[in-house]
Formats: C-alpha cells, sequence, structure tokens
C-alpha cells in the first residue's frame, strides 16, 4: 500500500523595595516550541506548512518529486479552531472541501473538483457515525451512488485498532487493517493538534512500528516503520519498508520559537 535558530532565554530579575529590604523575583522562563515546517521525501522536498502569528496552519503546499507544485491549500477555522473549509488549487483543476460539526463532531464533509476550463465539476460526500467504539465513514462517488464504507475500532486510549474498508463497487478490493504502535507523534497527529478535521478521515496520531493488510483478494501485505525522534521528542525521521523491498524515507524539518 504504498500511498504522502535558536532563541535565548531571558531571565528577568526584579529587585523591588519592600520593608526591610529587596525582594528577587523571577520571571518564568520562555517555552520552546517546535514548529513542523517542511517534510521531504525520499530527499525532496513533499510538504511546506505556512504559519500565521498565532501560530495556526494556514496554508499547506505539496510538492511533486520534481520539484513542481501539486497542490496549494488555503485553510479556514470556525470558531473553535476547527478546520471548516479547504481551497485547493492543483494546476488544471480547484478544489473545495467544506466540513460540517455538530454535537462537536465531524458529521459531513463535501469536496467539489471543478476543472479550470470548465471541462468537469464533481462532488464527492462523506459523512461520519459514531457508534460505540467506532468511526464509520460513507464515502458517495461524483455520481452520488455509495463508493465505499471505512469503519474504525478505536481503543480506550483513542488509538486505530483496526480499519475495515468495504469496496462498495469492486468488492475485491476490500481491506482490513491492524497495527502496532511505536512512540512519538506522529505528523498526521501533529497537524491534527494544531488545525483539527485537516484530515478527511481519522488518523494515528501516534506513530507507527508496523501495518498489516489483509485484502478480500486474499492477499497480505505488512509494512514496516521505522522512526526516529530528536532529544526534543520530535519525529525527524520516518523509513516505511513494503514487502517487495521497496521504501519511502520521510524526514522532517522544525523551526523553534519561543512563547
Amino acid at each position: 500500500m504504498k500511498h504522502q535558530p535558536k532563541w535565548y532565554l531571558l531571565l528577568v530579575l526584579c529587585c523591588v523595595p519592600w520593608i526591610g529590604g529587596c525582594k528577587k523575583e523571577t520571571s518564568e522562563p520562555a517555552q520552546k516550541r517546535f514548529l513542523l515546517e517542511k517534510v521531504y521525501l525520499d530527499g525532496n522536498l513533499y510538504m511546506h506548512l505556512h504559519y500565521d502569528d498565532e501560530p495556526i496552519i494556514k496554508r499547506i503546499t505539496y510538492y511533486r518529486s520534481n520539484g513542481d507544485i501539486a497542490g496549494d491549500q488555503e485553510i479556514l477555522l470556525d470558531e473553535q479552531g476547527r478546520v471548516k473549509e479547504i481551497r485547493g488549487d492543483h494546476g488544471h483543476y480547484t478544489s473545495r472541501a467544506v466540513t460540517t460539526y455538530e454535537q462537536g463532531l465531524r458529521t459531513q464533509a463535501e469536496v467539489v473538483q471543478e476543472a479550470k476550463d470548465g471541462s468537469f465539476q464533481t462532488t464527492y460526500t462523506r459523512t461520519y457515525e459514531y457508534p460505540p467504539g467506532k468511526i464509520v465513514v460513507h464515502l458517495s462517488g461524483g455520481d452520488g451512488a455509495p463508493a465505499y464504507t471505512i469503519a474504525y475500532t478505536i481503543a480506550d486510549d483513542g488509538k486505530i485498532e483496526k480499519i475495515e474498508r468495504q469496496d462498495l463497487r469492486v468488492p475485491v478490493n476490500s481491506y482490513s487493517q491492524t497495527f502496532v504502535y511505536d512512540k512519538g507523534k506522529s505528523m498526521e497527529g501533529y497537524i491534527e493538534d494544531i488545525i483539527p478535521g485537516y484530515h478527511d478521515l481519522p488518523v494515528h496520531h501516534i506513530n507507527l512500528r508496523t501495518t498489516r493488510t489483509e485484502r478480500a483478494s486474499g492477499d497480505i501485505d505488512e509494512v514496516s516503520h521505522r522512526n526516529e525522534l530528536d532529544s526534543q521528542g520530535n519525529l525527524i525521521r520516518s523509513v516505511a519498508t513494503y514487502r517487495d523491498g521497496g521504501t519511502e524515507e520521510f524526514s522532517f524539518q522544525y523551526r523553534e520559537i519561543s512563547d
């Protein structure tokens, strides 16, 4: 399944006249934060995250391996800080994804893709259900007919235990997946923590160690993931190795700021 400077701490000592002498007060040291800024795939720039002054992610640019821009997304948030709309420019076509929330949960996302020359317009709709211990996503295709259903089994700690994808048009493409987790926050988890609802499907917030896929055809795939964290616990490198021996290597570049 191959698919995607330093600031110095300022210590302020304040001497305040008081009865009988001088009282020293020490301010709280500035807190370091690390903003994920660029992601590289096999050595080539793959993703660039752009922040405002908050800092909140306001735009994400994706790149092809040859350096060309594959897509540029403007991200709009609602009053609760959740993603309500993503406007994309993908070269020859544009996209607009609008998300609806009810009682704090995402219930629907509608994606409209339209060619710049007017040659096509397609609308996809995802709906979300929350039975006990699960998240179920239904996708309707451009013709309005159901395309697939994905059920996510969620553990008590919030991790995805299992994914079951039922392809309603080509059943042989259906599959189920199980996972073994590693440690450290994943790239997707990092983005979701800042702009909840960016990804159209539930994501793994913790890095994976293995992904096992059982397909309806009877084939079984297993992908191993090797993750490297820096001294601050930030993910700086992740290598996925596939059954055929192929690999994908992601590397991550951060910018340090102080609050």
